[in-house]
């Protein structure tokens, strides 16, 4: 419960007193409005809207000047919440974390507004389904705010978008698909699907959140799971793009750095000198022809180098990279993960091992060892103190 100035006494030693007075102050036996019923406690003002504006703006970070307020309405008839001035959804990657923190903070609001809020720890269902509608409409705001226009305003242009997609807004703001299925057995959701774009952190959420509750399948399974629910443009750029950066996923299919240009042959495998020259025997004719035919079909053939298919993994391995170590006598789930400390060149210089840093299985403390870049399976995490020296 928020104490009112005038009633709080722990505001009293830094008013400023004496230390006799707070000995016989109400500092050490506590409030008298707290011998009595709840019903004759004091009651705390209620701020007003300038002063809610104020307290919500607190809560905001690096927000341009000329903006005044953090809750807009966009259009007439059309109320929405620009939550991500509140909330950065970038700092999260979990769209459940993202949707719990966006529904306390709501219900802060409503507090410091005077709304009767709920007073338990845990969130409702209703304050959770709230705050995925607000964000939903956010995201459509922002990324379709030509066609919330159109829609709210019902000035229908030449928009392929619109007609496509038949694209409308249903009772609660949201922008969906009609599509040509109304008649068939399937949800009405499915039938019905929210428009979400394709590049977008709050779609790469909810694409990362299907995929975990479909049992890590491919891009197929995800798709078919979102549009359950969702219809993403373009959906599978943006689920391929998800899932490729799936560290479960990277475990059971990664692959590993492919394997480096060859290098140059040793002298004594490219010298032309001819057999047996250091034995002091004479050479007879058919021996030099041995030597040229050795030159010009051997010498000259490997001159030319196989390339080798990497399937699209990423070819080139940097200090801080998150690597999963490859090792063929465990099993695949009992791979470690480990970090690329340092790299080493050869003396031609191209990189074909690297020193990394990983967990010892016997004293559970980390050491640093050396192995080939093909045994390395890159998870496309690089730690953001990839190229710092540890000083000891």
């Amino acid at each position: 419960m928020l104490c009112p100035r005038e009633f709080n006494i722990a505001d009293l030693p830094s008013q400023g007193c004496s230390g006799a007075a707070l000995v016989n102050d109400e500092w050490f036996h506590g409030p008298k409005f707290q011998k009595l019923s709840e019903e004759n406690w004091p009651k705390p003002s209620r701020c007003n809207g300038a002063e809610c504006e104020i307290a919500l703006s607190e809560t905001v970070k690096s927000v341009n000047k000329s903006t005044n307020h953090s809750f807009t309405v966009l259009e007439k008839k059309h109320n929405t919440v620009n939550v991500g001035r509140v909330v950065d959804c970038h700092r999260y990657s979990s769209r459940t974390r993202l949707l719990r923190v966006t529904a306390y903070v709501f219900r802060f609001v409503r507090r410091i507004k005077g709304q009767t809020v709920d007073r338990t720890l845990e969130l409702s269902a209703d304050e959770l389904v709230e705050a995925e509608q607000i964000w939903i409409e956010d995201i459509q705001n922002n990324m379709f705010p030509e066609e919330v226009k159109q829609l709210i305003n019902r000035t229908k242009t030449s928009s392929s978008r619109l007609d496509q997609l038949r694209l409308f807004l249903d009772e609660k703001g949201m922008i969906r698909s009609e599509g040509r299925i109304e008649h068939s057995s399937i949800s009405s959701e499915a039938k019905k699907p929210v428009l979400l774009p394709a590049k977008h952190h709050g779609t790469d959420l909810i694409i990362q959140e299907h995929h975990d509750s479909a049992n890590h399948t491919g891009i197929k399974g995800t798709l078919n799971r979102i549009r359950e629910r969702y219809w993403i443009l373009h959906g599978r750029q943006p689920v391929k793009r998800v899932l490729r950066k799936c560290v479960t996923c990277k475990r059971l299919e990664g692959k590993p750095y492919p394997t480096s240009k060859t290098p140059h042959l040793p002298s004594w495998r490219t010298s032309d000198d001819p057999p047996f020259s250091f034995t002091g025997l004479d050479f007879a004719g058919p021996l030099n022809e041995f030597t040229k035919q050795w030159r010009r079909e051997y010498l000259l053939s490997i001159r030319e180098a196989a390339s080798l298919s990497n399937n699209g993994t990423r070819d080139v391995i940097a200090e801080g990279d998150i690597v999963i170590l490859k090792n063929e006598s465990t099993k695949w789930l009992f791979w470690k993960i480990a970090k690329v400390e340092e790299l080493i060149r050869s003396i031609d210089g191209v990189v074909r091992s690297a020193k990394i840093r990983v967990l010892n299985s016997e004293t559970r403390k980390p050491i640093i060892i050396r192995r080939p870049i093909q045994h390395l399976i890159p998870l496309e995490i690089r730690s953001k103190f990839g190229n710092k020296k540890k000083e000891n």
